[in-house]
């Protein structure tokens, strides 16, 4: 196994892509589409209309991956100059494709109010033959890959400014207890959205660009980024646990009266191709420390 190279990522990764290209056709092909009751609607389309907006999971997979980069870069004695650089250019290449994809090759947008599918400028000549540039709607949204093209720069400053190299694994639960704030906060996207909207229409372009980042459908930073933490999250525990074996000390928070053993992450290949396996344990009666068993061996 590769180092830090973690298979369930890369499942997740094509689980997820499958699964859009499907209910993307699904939504799109869906027979009388335009005659839905959308204050009614089928519980099937429900159901795909729910799994086709939830980007998080893209976001939390950038961001569990970008995170071990990361770490690994510090580890590495990179100066955080040249890791804000890569990061700067793999923003820059996710937000050029996802502008590619919006514009001129993605799905098309159902205009229910019209009838009628707003298409990108391929889709739209190969079905009708027109060339049709695309309109401000469709230049201001914000897709999935250019929500993580953004979470990704914004993943960079947070660990320039709160990382510290002296107290590694303390970035775990800032990072954990950031992302919680950052969601709560993502809530002003609510009345932010009607503010969007409304200087849209009233041709308020400073406002429209100030907001459209963070609130404009589908994907914006509000509240994308939040799992983009959760993911860097889950990435600092595997990474100290399983690359560091540094433990994390959470007995100041918790207490514990029963003997409880947590399974954090699993690695193989560390010691003689054997696999290896680091556990948390809750010691009863010794809830004042934390007591870190490593078994070896596993398979």
């Amino acid at each position: 196994m590769k180092r830090n190279y973690y298979a369930g990522i890369d499942v997740l990764r094509g689980l997820g892509i499958f699964v859009v290209l499907i209910l993307h056709t699904a939504f799109y092909s869906f027979d009388g589409i335009f005659e839905l009751d959308l204050s009614n609607p089928p519980i099937i389309i429900t159901i795909i209309g729910l799994l086709l907006m939830f980007a998080g999971l893209f976001a939390m997979i950038s961001g569990f991956s970008h995170g071990i980069q990361i770490l690994k870069r510090l580890d590495d004695k990179m100066r955080m100059r040249s890791i804000m650089a890569h990061l700067g250019t793999v923003s820059l290449f996710l937000i050029v494709l996802g502008t590619i994809q919006k514009t001129l090759i993605g799905s098309g947008h159902i205009q229910f109010d019209t009838k009628s599918f707003d298409n990108t400028v391929l889709v739209e000549l190969i079905r009708s033959g027109v060339f049709k540039l695309p309109d401000l709607n469709r230049i201001l949204y914000i897709n999935s890959l250019t929500m993580m093209g953004l979470n990704v720069l914004l993943l960079g400053l947070v660990f320039r400014l709160l990382y510290s190299p002296k107290h590694k694994t303390r970035i775990a639960p800032i990072l954990y207890f950031l992302g919680i704030a950052y969601f709560f906060i993502s809530l002003l996207r609510i009345p932010l959205y009607d503010i969007f909207i409304d200087a849209l229409d009233k041709g308020n372009y400073p406002v429209v660009l100030l907001l459209d980042l963070f609130v404009n459908k589908n994907n914006p930073i509000l509240p994308y980024f939040s799992f983009a933490l959760f993911g860097a999250w889950m990435a600092a525990l595997c990474y100290f646990e399983v690359k560091r074996k540094e433990r994390i000390h959470l007995s100041q928070w918790i207490h514990f009266s029963h003997d409880w053993r947590i399974p954090v992450c699993e690695s193989a290949g560390h010691n003689a191709g054997k696999g290896h396996r680091s556990e948390m344990v809750f010691d009863h009666g010794r809830s004042d420390r934390l007591v870190h068993a490593d078994a070896a061996g596993c398979a």
